[in-house]
C-alpha cells in the first residue's frame, strides 16, 4: 500500500505515533492548506475534523467538512433502513457504525450488503421494485444504483472469499440495523486488496477496539489467520500507532498459504476447507482434479 504524502500526513495526525501527531499537523497546514489540498487525499479530512482538536483558523472549514459527511451519511443510513431486515450490512456502513465516534468521521462510499444466497434474487427484486436501478446481477452477487444519488448498492452472498457461508453470521445492532460483527469485519478487509487510505484508517481504528483472544479464535476457524498476521505486520511497517496484535500462537492451515498463488477460485476453496496439514496435500490435489467414476478420460482416436 503506497500512501501520498499528505494522505501519510493526515493519518499521522490522528494515527500517528504520541510523538509525531503534532509535528504531522504542522507539516500539512504547511504543505497542504485547505483552500488547495489535493485529492483523493481529501476524504481523510473528515476523520482529521472530527478527532484532532487543535484545528485553530481552519476550524470552520473543518466543521463544515464533518458536517457535510455526517449529512452525506445519515441520508444513506436511511436508505439502508428502508431497504430492509433482510440484509446484513457489510462495509462502509458497519464500519462508520462499528468504529468511529460520529456519523461524520468516515464517508460512506457505497452501501455493501449480505444476503442468504436463495434469498438474493427476492431482495434484489424488492430494491428493483423501490427505483433502485439494476446494473447487473451475476451469481453470488447483484448490484444496484440509487436514483436520486447514484450511491452504489451492493449485494453479495459470500461473507469471506473462498469460504463457505456460516448458516447464523456473527452480527450485532447498532441504530436499529443489522450489521456484520467487527471481527469478521477485520477479516474481510485483511482478505481484500487494499486500494485506498481508508484501509489503512479503518485497520488502525478497528483492531486495538477488538479482543485478541477473540480474532485469534476466528481467524483459525475461517481459516485466515496468514492474512491477519501479514496485514497486521504491513500496517506496523507503515509506521503509524504500532498494532499489538500477538497471533503468533494461530495456527495456519496450509491452504492460506496457497490463497494468495490461487486467487478467488474452486480449488483455493477446496484446499482451504478440505486440507488440515501438509501431509494432506498430495491426496487432496489428486482428489480435486480425479475424474468422477464412471467419467474417466479416454484415449483419442
Amino acid at each position: 500500500m503506497i500512501l501520498s504524502h499528505p494522505e501519510r500526513l493526515l493519518l499521522e495526525t490522528v494515527r500517528g505515533p504520541a510523538h509525531r501527531r503534532r509535528a504531522a499537523w504542522e507539516e500539512r497546514c504547511r504543505l497542504y492548506p485547505l483552500a488547495t489540498f489535493p485529492n483523493p487525499a481529501a476524504q481523510l479530512l473528515c476523520l482529521v475534523a472530527g478527532e484532532w482538536p487543535d484545528q485553530q483558523d481552519e476550524q470552520p472549514t473543518f466543521r463544515l467538512i464533518l458536517e457535510h459527511t455526517r449529512a452525506s451519511n445519515l441520508a444513506k443510513m436511511e436508505m439502508a433502513r428502508r431497504l430492509g431486515e433482510e440484509i446484513l450490512w457489510l462495509g462502509d456502513l458497519a464500519l462508520l457504525l462499528g468504529c468511529y465516534a460520529s456519523a461524520g468521521h468516515r464517508p460512506i462510499h457505497a452501501l455493501e450488503g449480505w444476503v442468504a444466497p436463495a434469498r438474493l434474487e427476492a431482495v434484489s427484486r424488492q430494491l428493483e421494485s423501490q427505483g433502485f436501478h439494476v446494473l447487473g446481477r451475476v451469481p453470488g452477487g447483484a448490484f444496484h444504483e440509487c436514483p436520486e444519488s447514484a450511491t452504489p448498492v451492493r449485494l453479495v452472498t459470500r461473507m469471506l472469499p473462498n469460504r463457505s457461508n456460516p448458516a447464523a453470521p456473527p452480527e450485532h445492532r447498532v441504530e436499529g440495523m443489522r450489521l456484520l460483527a467487527p471481527e469478521h469485519l477485520l477479516l474481510r478487509l485483511c482478505l481484500a486488496r487494499p486500494h485506498n487510505a481508508w484501509w489503512v484508517a479503518d485497520l488502525l481504528t478497528l483492531v486495538p477496539m477488538l479482543d485478541t483472544h477473540l480474532l485469534r479464535r476466528e481467524a483459525v476457524r475461517n481459516r485466515a489467520s496468514l492474512s491477519l498476521r501479514k496485514t497486521v505486520r504491513r500496517i506496523n511497517r507503515l509506521g503509524f500507532e504500532h498494532l499489538r496484535c500477538d497471533l503468533t500462537p494461530a495456527r495456519i492451515f496450509p491452504g492460506e498459504w496457497l490463497e494468495p498463488l490461487l486467487g478467488v477460485g474452486a480449488l483455493a476453496a477446496y484446499l482451504l476447507s478440505s486440507v488440515d496439514d501438509w501431509k494432506q496435500l498430495p491426496a487432496a490435489i489428486w482428489s480435486y482434479w480425479r475424474p468422477p467414476a464412471g467419467h474417466e478420460k479416454t484415449p483419442g482416436p
